[in-house]
């Protein structure tokens, strides 16, 4: 997700319209795939996920459709705080989000000495 809505500047509909835009981005003439496939979801195994809109009414995210209860429900790092206290898989939402990818950016490190 995070390739396509780069590849577009997010106000001219950066993310994708469906899933299936990830596998051939329909707004360019070239066949960019930011996906090989559509995979299934891992709790469930069906290939069916729970969409998470965007603003713009496009996808900026999935989520599980499962209602079992999540392996963890506390003692996340902060990055994943949002996932603290949640009852069922279906609460975790895995989402995109231009500016807040900006934010977070990883500090480079330095090689060790030897």
């Amino acid at each position: 997700m995070r390739l396509m809505v780069s590849a577009t500047p997010f106000t001219s509909g950066g993310y994708p319209r469906n899933l299936s835009d990830l596998l051939e981005d329909p707004r360019k003439p070239t066949s960019d795939r930011h996906l090989r496939k559509l995979h299934a979801d891992p709790i469930t195994g069906n290939s069916e996920w729970g969409i998470v809109k965007a603003p713009d009414g496009g996808v900026m995210g999935v989520q599980s459709l499962s209602e079992d209860k999540p392996l963890k429900s506390a003692n996340f790092r902060a990055r994943d705080r949002e996932f603290e206290g949640k009852m069922k898989c279906a609460d975790w939402k895995f989402v995109f989000t231009p500016a807040l990818q900006s934010a977070i950016k990883p500090t480079p490190t330095a090689p060790a000495a030897r």
